[in-house]
């Protein structure tokens, strides 16, 4: 690429956010994923609404085939209406977007991806400034932006997803950490013994369910792994066996 090539692709008109943000802890990656979401959604209003025609549609229909296997009329218009409704969007979003806002929302979402570790492929930033570079007098078709929109789909539901198991990540983080401080808190052998069984049930629970617990709360898991080493007692034997903590 030519110095009078990089220039221009380095201009406000076809800048790319080249500042990647890897978030850490729990509460950053919730926070990063919200705010990627938010700003797709303000930048991109008119594909993230086609986004959610879909997404709607493909529950409503889900729904649909477990109450009734057979299609009745009035369900017959509703899909045809609801389908001339997501064509007009898509339409809409053709006479006023051009290659290079699609190919800014791709990259956006690709390197949010990247951020939160959905997705082990740094974007090459250079790369779509190329792209952008040599689309940008290219007409949009109707091919590419439809690969573009199930490409920006996927994106948003597994960042919607991440999120989601984020957030029931912390609230049984939230539960374990709980039963750790009653742990400490109660005098007898057999409340001791109950909230041991318990932080037991959790640890085999965590081992399946969220996997990446140890990587988010070390020490809360460091000392959740300690509590049912307690001597003569046998309720931490399967959490110890099958979920290695290795802290």
């Amino acid at each position: 690429m030519s110095s009078q090539a990089t220039k221009e692709l380095e201009g406000e008109e076809l800048g790319l956010d080249e500042k990647f943000i890897i978030p850490q802890t729990p509460k950053a990656k919730s926070e990063h994923a919200a705010k990627v979401i938010q700003d797709f959604s303000n930048s991109y209003a008119d594909m993230d609404n086609v986004i959610s025609l879909i997404q709607r549609d493909k529950q409503r229909l889900k729904q649909e085939e477990q109450a009734s296997p057979q299609e009745t009329p009035s369900e017959e218009k509703s899909l045809d209406r609801e389908k001339n409704e997501l064509d007009r969007a898509i339409a809409s979003i053709a006479q006023v977007r051009s290659i290079v806002d699609i190919l800014k929302a791709l990259y956006a979402m690709e390197k949010a991806l990247y951020e939160l570790r959905l997705a082990t492929k740094k974007p090459n930033t250079r790369d779509y400034m190329q792209q952008i570079q040599d689309s940008k007098h290219k007409p949009l078709t109707a091919n590419f932006l439809k690969e573009s929109l199930r490409v920006l789909k996927s994106s948003k539901e597994k960042i919607q997803e991440f999120a989601k198991h984020l957030q029931l990540e912390r609230a049984f983080a939230k539960e374990l950490r709980k039963d750790i401080a009653m742990l400490d808190l109660v005098e007898s052998k057999e409340s001791k013994a109950a909230y041991i069984k318990q932080i037991d049930k959790k640890l085999c629970e965590a081992r399946e369910k969220f996997p990446s617990l140890e990587q988010n709360y070390p020490k809360m898991l460091q000392a959740a792994t300690s509590a049912i080493k307690q001597p003569l007692q046998e309720f931490g034997k399967n959490a110890l066996k099958t979920m290695p903590i290795g802290l």
